[in-house]
């Protein structure tokens, strides 16, 4: 009953918002799965390429569109890693018209390998915390839709 009551506080464009979101995180999961990252990514970046009118969101600050992809991936069946919920959050605000940086960061802790993903906006993190730079070795530059097109 409680997401029930969020979700009707939301005003109209953050219902749209949070649908969207909530549809395009199983997609992008099944994507990932089936094509890889460069597919994934390409055909994000193409999608968020096609800036429509509608897609924009009016009144929505970035910060808020990564509240709301954050509460979309906790109503999908399975755990949304850092890595769809970023890039769902990435493709949106590109779509809207807002520039970001999709990062990686890698690290080993205890011997063990580890990879992180987030969105940044003027060098500042939108779904992560502002010091997430300093627990993770980035991964060159942020990652550009030309980036990893297909060869």
């Amino acid at each position: 009953m409680p997401k029930l009551r969020h979700f009707i506080g939301l005003n109209r464009a953050e219902k749209a918002l949070f649908l969207r979101a909530l549809l395009m995180l199983p997609v992008v999961d099944a994507e990932l799965r089936v094509r890889g990252w460069r597919r994934c990514h390409s055909r994000l970046a193409t999608w968020a390429k096609r800036r429509a009118k509608s897609s924009r969101h009016p009144g929505i600050p970035p910060e808020r569109v990564a509240w709301l992809v954050e509460r979309a991936a906790r109503n999908v069946p399975w755990p949304a890693t850092c890595l769809r919920r970023s890039l769902v959050l990435w493709a949106l605000l590109e779509r809207a018209g807002v520039a970001t940086d999709l990062r990686l960061g890698f690290r080993k802790t205890d011997g063990v390998f580890e990879a992180h993903a987030w969105v940044e906006l003027n060098g500042i993190p939108l779904n992560d915390r502002r010091d997430v730079r300093t627990h993770y070795q980035m991964a060159g530059q942020a990652l550009a839709p030309g980036d990893w097109a297909e060869t």
